[in-house]
């Protein structure tokens, strides 16, 4: 069927080269220019036909448009310090109604962030403790380093971002600036929504060309 389709649009730019003129007034047809034109694009060996290989290599970059920094959660979040007792730390997640918090080395700096600990943390030491009980321990032996923390960087683009977490099972990360520093958080929800954002024109016009709308 792609091939069909691939050999009668190439006869009709045979017709045009010719001077038989399409009215670009005609929507229905500056449309199916634009398909073609995306179709040639990711058809790299020009055999009427697009592979799988094709198809990613035309995507592979998807998203280098929108970068972590422009859709990463900024909003406040809560932080400890590595002598925080996990008790206190239990309430403060319970105030904020999240089941983590970043691990700051600085107490007045929010984004000097060492680790960060949560609630599966501190339920993981408590099982592994031979008391069960953790609320005097320090966060400092319950919480992962930042050296072993899943980041991207804020220059990552949105394709960088979603591959990272299609690999590595999460779903969401840590951004650090080139200081590395903690500017914010970003979820896979909003790598996944800009990225079909930033190709779901040419994605919408390459679906209905091989699904036969024209």
């Amino acid at each position: 069927m792609l091939l069909l389709r691939s050999f009668r649009r190439r006869v009709s730019r045979v017709q045009m080269e010719r001077g038989i003129r399409v009215l670009s007034s005609n929507p229905d047809e500056v449309k199916r220019k634009r398909i073609d034109q995306a179709f040639d694009r990711i058809d790299l060996n020009s055999d009427g036909v697009i592979s799988k290989e094709e198809f990613f290599a035309a995507y592979g970059q998807a998203g280098t448009t929108t970068f972590a920094k422009q859709i990463i959660d900024a909003s406040d979040w809560p932080t400890v310090q590595p002598g925080t007792c996990a008790k206190d730390v239990a309430k403060i997640m319970a105030g904020s109604k999240t089941g983590w918090a970043v691990v700051t080395g600085d107490p007045e700096d929010v984004s000097d962030i060492v680790g960060i600990v949560t609630e599966r943390d501190i339920i993981r030491k408590a099982l592994s403790s031979d008391t069960g009980d953790v609320t005097s321990m320090d966060v400092g032996d319950i919480m992962t380093p930042k050296a072993k923390l899943i980041t991207v960087s804020a220059s990552d683009s949105v394709w960088e971002i979603t591959r990272v977490f299609i690999d590595k099972g999460i779903r969401a990360a840590p951004v650090l600036d080139e200081g590395q520093k903690l500017v914010g958080f970003v979820h896979v929800r909003d790598a996944v929504a800009q990225l079909v954002t930033d190709h779901s024109n040419e994605m919408l016009s390459i679906n209905e060309y091989l699904h036969g709308s024209y």
